[in-house]
Parts: structure tokens; C-alpha cells; sequence
């Protein structure tokens, strides 16, 4: 061999028939190529603190995760419920139809499939009948066992569409958590939860939730009126006492594990109003959501609709919306009545308007809790204005100008 000759340019035939070693050879480290395709690609999911479990997760682990969430549906049945991919899916369709009118074509589908999946976890077979008249069927057996495929893009939709479960009630959440529980044992989801976001993996654990009523600068729920320490303790899950700042602080989710002692459909009774009025003097800088969530109002605010808080009843609410105070016929309060049960209000122009008692004492309270001025027109509700520039808004039952 000419010794400028690269041991790469070498006649291929004589190298590989070669017997005696070569010493460059033999001392040479052969590089080989270990890396093997990832199960998942985990940037393809939309949950960051689903990547951040993926990631921690066993191949073993992610395929028992999967396998438990979907309830161990087939494989090509849980591609063609979770695919972003319209030609994948039109060909699962034809592979799992009853007739093949063009044989060609499902078999096409089938290979597509398979190349798709970068595995074959099925067999396609169509009848071919005796009578041409017939329309040949087609029969799908897929693996049982299989529950990933061997694209990760695909298997992300999978882990994607498996993990994408919202609990909001405290029923939910709790099933919620033991779903994760079947799937992966429930003190590797606490710890997991336990340095992030309140609400990852789609609910709220109660061993999280914080109670720092007993710490020092911080407001114990039991300076609300009617909230006494059973009653303050009764209300955390875990019967530790909260602050003011932990209740306000909680996300939706937490909420729900909070039993605040309001009866959201008995608006005038007393421990109501007191518990509505003690708690948007002791959070003024966030009166309305205060009011909101302790009267057990629904959370608006990511929603399209004026108001931010309402009642079930979708007559009482908290709104950023100035338009109640600053409408044209807006006037002062001259005179309240009541009548059945129901409160008559006389304004300054003459125009009366009939309010439920319930929701008129407790507008009442809480002006007078905040010291301000209760307002209402012809054609606009009666509100008022809360110490964070937010407004309550009351419906009226019914008006000289307007019928509710």
C-alpha cells in the first residue's frame, strides 16, 4: 500500500477478506452508534409539567401511564382518537371500515399505517368471495399488548391525550388523583406536585393547600365575623388554621377543597353578610375577588361576559364595569319598603324597582361595611362600589322601566 494511502481508500474487497489484523486497525476505537430513537418527543407536548414527568418517567413507566389513562384501548383505535394527522386518520378509517369496495386501497392504508407507526401491530386480511357480486370484508386483529408505537411524535399525542384531564370540583380533583395514583402510585404524584405550580397535571392536591393563620404578620380567617376557630379550621382540608393571604392567594382548584360556611342561595342570612362584610374590610386591595370567592360566586374572569363574579342565579355579581354608576339615569335612593318579602325602592325620580330581600340586605351590609353609596336607575341595576374600584351589581326582580 503507498504510505500516503488513507487506510479509508484501501480496495474494500481485499480489506474485508483479510485474516491477519491490521495494527492500525486493532488499535483504533470503532465508534458505533448507540443512540436510539426517543419513545417520546417531549417537546411536542403542550403541558410543561407533563414534560417535566415525562422526563422522569421510564420507557416501562410512560407505557403504564398510557395504558392506564386510555383505559387500554387498541392501539389504532387511540391513534385515530388523539391524531392531529388528517391523512393518518382517513387511513385508519378505511383499514377499520366493514367492506373494502377497492382492496387496493385498504391494503395501501394498511402499509401507510404501519409506516406511520414505524411498526406493523396488526393484521389486515380481506375476504375475496365467491360471487363477485359480493363486497369483500376486511378484518382487523390488533396486538392487544401493544399501547405505543414506534414514532414518538405519535406517542406524544398519546401521553398528550391521556394527561389532559381537568378535575375543578373537589370530586373531580380527588378522582383525578387517583387516576395518576393507578398509574404511577400516588406518593410519587405528591412529590411531584409538591415544588410546582398548585395545579399542575390538572388539579390541586388538599396536603398542599397553605395554612399560615398561626404565623406571625399574617391575618387568621377567624378575624372574619362568624368564623370561629372550629369553624376556621373545619374549612381547610387538612383542619389547620388559614390566613386571609392563604385564602385569597388559593387558585381555583385549592378553592375547591375549601368549605367556607356560605350558603351561596341564602344570601340574606346573617352570618352571610357578616362573613361578606368582614372580608372586604380586611381585603381592600382585593375586595371583589374576596367578595367572590367567599360567597361562593363563579370565576367569570377568563370568560367573555361583563361580570367577573355572578351567583348561580346569575343575579348578583362583581363586575369592573363602571357603566352601572355612571349611567344617565342613575339617582339617589329616596326611600325602601318592604312587601312579601321584597324590597321596594323608591328613587329620587319616582322610578321604583323591586329587589329580593336576601340580596338587598346584603348590598346593604356591605355598604355599609365600605361606606358607600348604593345607586341604581330606571334602567340599570343597583350597585355599588368596593374599596379596589370594582362594583357589586344587583338585578332587580322588577322596574317601572325595565322588567327582569
Amino acid at each position: 500500500m503507498n504510505e500516503t494511502e488513507s487506510p479509508s481508500t484501501q480496495n474494500a474487497s481485499l480489506h474485508r477478506y483479510s485474516t491477519a489484523p491490521d495494527a492500525t486497525d486493532a488499535d483504533a476505537e470503532v465508534e458505533t452508534d448507540t443512540s436510539e430513537e426517543p419513545l417520546i418527543s417531549v417537546s411536542e407536548l403542550d403541558d410543561s409539567h407533563v414534560q417535566d414527568l415525562v422526563t422522569e418517567l421510564d420507557d416501562d413507566e410512560i407505557r403504564g401511564l398510557v395504558e392506564s389513562m386510555l383505559d387500554a384501548k387498541n392501539i389504532v383505535y387511540a391513534v385515530a382518537e388523539v391524531t392531529d394527522n388528517e391523512e393518518l386518520a382517513s387511513n385508519i378509517d378505511s383499514v377499520t371500515d366493514h367492506y373494502a369496495d377497492r382492496p387496493s386501497l385498504v391494503e395501501a392504508a394498511g402499509d401507510y399505517i404501519a409506516d406511520a407507526f414505524g411498526m406493523r401491530p396488526f393484521d389486515l386480511t380481506i375476504t375475496e368471495p365467491d360471487d363477485e357480486y359480493l363486497t369483500p370484508m376486511i378484518s382487523l386483529d390488533v396486538e392487544d399488548d401493544v399501547v405505543l408505537t414506534e414514532n414518538p411524535d405519535i406517542n406524544a399525542e398519546l401521553v398528550a391525550h391521556a394527561t389532559r384531564m381537568e378535575g375543578v370540583t373537589e370530586s373531580g380533583q380527588r378522582r383525578q388523583f387517583n387516576e395518576w395514583r393507578d398509574a404511577i402510585g400516588g406518593e410519587r404524584v405528591a412529590e411531584f406536585k409538591r415544588d410546582r405550580h398548585p395545579n399542575a397535571l390538572g388539579f390541586s392536591l388538599p396536603g398542599h393547600i397553605p395554612a399560615t393563620g398561626d404565623e406571625d404578620g399574617r391575618t387568621p380567617v377567624t378575624e372574619i365575623p362568624y368564623i370561629g376557630e372550629a369553624t376556621a379550621t373545619d374549612m381547610h382540608p387538612g383542619d389547620e388554621l388559614m390566613s386571609v393571604e392563604d385564602y385569597l392567594s388559593l387558585t381555583e382548584k385549592q378553592h375547591a377543597w375549601i368549605d367556607m360556611p356560605v350558603d351561596n342561595k341564602e344570601y340574606g342570612n346573617r352570618r352571610v353578610r357578616g362573613i361578606a362584610r368582614g372580608i372586604v374590610e380586611l381585603s381592600p386591595d382585593q375586595a371583589g375577588e374576596a367578595l367572590g370567592r367567599a360567597l361562593g360566586m363563579m370565576d367569570r374572569r377568563d370568560s367573555d361576559g361583563m361580570m367577573e363574579w355572578v351567583n348561580p342565579a346569575n343575579t348578583f355579581g362583581v363586575t369592573a364595569d363602571d357603566s352601572a354608576q355612571d349611567a344617565d339615569d342613575v339617582a339617589p335612593i329616596a326611600s325602601t319598603s318592604t312587601d312579601d318579602g321584597d324590597v321596594t325602592v323608591e328613587l329620587d325620580t319616582g322610578v321604583e324597582q323591586k329587589y329580593s330581600a336576601d340580596y338587598w340586605q346584603l348590598l346593604e351590609a356591605i355598604a355599609e361595611s365600605t361606606e358607600t353609596v348604593i345607586k341604581a336607575g330606571g334602567e340599570t341595576p343597583t350597585s355599588l362600589q368596593l374599596p379596589d374600584g370594582t362594583f357589586v351589581i344587583v338585578a332587580p326582580i322588577e322596574s317601572d322601566n325595565n322588567s327582569a
